[in-house]
C-alpha cells in the first residue's frame, strides 16, 4: 500500500464518493471547533469574509494562529493567504496599503 492520498480542499477535486459533509467535519475537528461555535462563528460573520467581507462561498479556510491554534475567524482562501504572504505582520500589510496609494492603484 503506498501513503495515502492527500484530499483537496475543494469539493469537485475530491475523489468520487468521498462526503463533502467528511471534509467540513475534518475541518472542525482540525481545530476542535463544535458544529455549535462554528455556527456561532458563521453567524457573526453574517456568512461573510472576515477580512473582505464579501459572502463565504465554497473556497474557505478557518483562519487561525499559528503559535496558539487559537481560531480567528472564517476566510477566503485568498484573504487567509494574504495574511500568512505578509507573515501576519499588521505593519507589513500597512506598507502594502501605503505602497498602492502611492502609486494611485485604487485611486
Amino acid at each position: 500500500m503506498g501513503r495515502p492520498r492527500k484530499l483537496s480542499s475543494e469539493p469537485e477535486k475530491l475523489p468520487r464518493g468521498f462526503a463533502i459533509e467528511k471534509l467540513f467535519r475534518l475541518r472542525l475537528q482540525r481545530f476542535s471547533l463544535t458544529q455549535e461555535h462554528y455556527d456561532a462563528l458563521l453567524q457573526s460573520q453574517h456568512g461573510r469574509c472576515a477580512v473582505c467581507e464579501e459572502p463565504l462561498n465554497k473556497d474557505w479556510v478557518i483562519d487561525h494562529c499559528h503559535l496558539t491554534m487559537k481560531v480567528r475567524g472564517l476566510l477566503h482562501s485568498k484573504c487567509n493567504s494574504l495574511l500568512g504572504f505578509a507573515n501576519e505582520d499588521p505593519r507589513r500589510l500597512q506598507q502594502a496599503i501605503d505602497y498602492l496609494k502611492k502609486h494611485n492603484r485604487f485611486l
